[in-house]
């Protein structure tokens, strides 16, 4: 059901789909056709949309969730290089539209829904079937959607509804009612959120409630088996099972997320800096006067691009290539940083630390550079990543003890 929320016009065409094949007489051999040729469509737009992110370098978000919500849809459990299955390399996917747009609402939401759904504990030895884990990975998730609490439309509704099942399961009922309320506002059709509604109402009891609530989701899901046992669940007067109130604050899960990296101001050019390289160092002065995002952006491009017009130098350790051009550097990705560009700015400090060696008196600058770039990481949640950035931070340049024990405790 969590899926439905995402894409609501898929239990809509699969009821159409089993109405026809009813009509037709066709059963059983019908419905796998059916079936078959859905998988067969998803499968053709996941391969487009891998050609296209491989083609944009990983850089378009747009493209990363849409890749994110077909494998969503698809449930493919074989693995792969990308991961072990869908629901993994959707949530990866995710992760890396974050990385390259933060603020993407989408990106957001398809980020929580397909944690949420790493979170099924289908293994008997899972460990997110510790109640303790499992309330604080859930919570994870809702801390993320927390940023599209002012979404509306459908994007609004599915937030609202997928809100509510995290805070159904985290015992929080009275919130869960409300969230499934805003939702079925926002978008009356939206079959999963009056399914919501159900379930809420039949675990506080209230099974006249729940049976109107699951009758409007049955209109608009009728071939749905989840919602016909529901229905019946609810007209036996069978209550529904959740965690207790306040299940959500039994088990606090704690991360520091605070930088260790003091961000500071860019470093302008020197005179004789500035006439060895003076495309350089114009883009660097550009980006000490920039304030705005978009100005922040374009100035940060603009040393990029000088940079590589020096990257033959570089390579040649030519005397031109001196240390303010790691230093410019390393402020692009702090103007990417400002300008709300993770990704650019994460991929400039491994530019750094995996090229020191074209990057004169380069160490300190690839080392604090590796730091900023671990402190975006872990905001993101991309803990893995950002351990191997403090790691590479710690080799580089060993830290303060704790400094390493922190590095240590967040990884």
């Amino acid at each position: 059901m969590v899926l439905e929320i995402a894409h609501s016009s898929a239990p809509e065409r699969r009821a159409a789909d089993a109405s026809a094949c009813a009509a037709a007489s066709a059963g059983t051999a019908c419905a796998a056709m059916v079936e078959a040729r859905e998988l067969a469509e998803l499968s053709s737009r996941i391969a487009w949309a891998d050609a296209e992110v491989k083609r944009t370098l990983f850089q378009e978000a747009d493209l990363l969730v849409e890749r994110a919500r077909l494998q969503l849809r698809r449930e493919d459990p074989s693995s792969n290089v990308e991961g072990s299955n869908d629901a993994d390399r959707a949530l990866k996917d995710a992760l890396r539209a974050l990385a390259v747009e933060p603020s993407s609402p989408r990106a957001a939401f398809v980020y929580a829904l397909a944690r949420v759904r790493s979170f099924a504990p289908e293994a008997p030895t899972s460990i997110l079937r510790d109640p303790a884990l499992r309330a604080g990975a859930l919570r994870l998730a809702l801390d993320r959607l927390q940023t599209l609490a002012s979404a509306q439309g459908p994007l609004g509704a599915a937030t609202h509804t997928l809100r509510g099942y995290l805070e159904l399961e985290l015992g929080a009922s009275a919130k869960a009612r409300e969230s499934f309320v805003a939702a079925t506002r926002l978008d009356p059709t939206l079959g999963s959120a009056w399914m919501g509604l159900g379930d809420v109402a039949r675990a506080q009891g209230s099974f006249a409630d729940a049976e109107r609530a699951y009758l409007e989701a049955t209109k608009l899901l009728p071939s749905d088996p989840t919602v016909a046992a529901a229905l019946s669940a609810a007209r036996a007067k069978a209550p529904l099972s959740v965690p207790p109130a306040g299940a959500a604050e039994a088990a606090p899960l704690s991360i520091d997320l605070s930088p260790l990296a003091a961000v500071p101001p860019p470093t302008a050019c020197s005179t004789v800096e500035a006439g060895q390289t003076p495309e350089l160092c114009a883009a660097v002065e550009q980006l000490i006067k920039a304030r705005s995002k978009q100005d922040l952006e374009a100035a940060a491009s603009s040393v990029i691009a000088a940079q590589s017009s020096l990257q033959s130098a570089c390579q040649a350790l030519d005397p031109r290539c001196g240390p303010h051009v790691s230093v410019a550097l390393a402020d692009a990705g702090r103007g990417f940083r400002a300008a709300g560009k993770t990704g650019k700015s994460v991929q400039i400090a491994k530019l750094l630390m995996q090229r020191r060696e074209y990057f004169p008196a380069s160490e300190e600058v690839a080392a604090t550079a590796a730091l900023e770039a671990a402190d975006q990481l872990l905001q993101l949640g991309l803990f893995d990543q950002a351990a191997d950035s403090y790691g590479a931070f710690a080799t580089t340049k060993p830290p303060a003890q704790e400094l390493a024990q922190c590095a240590m405790r967040n990884a």
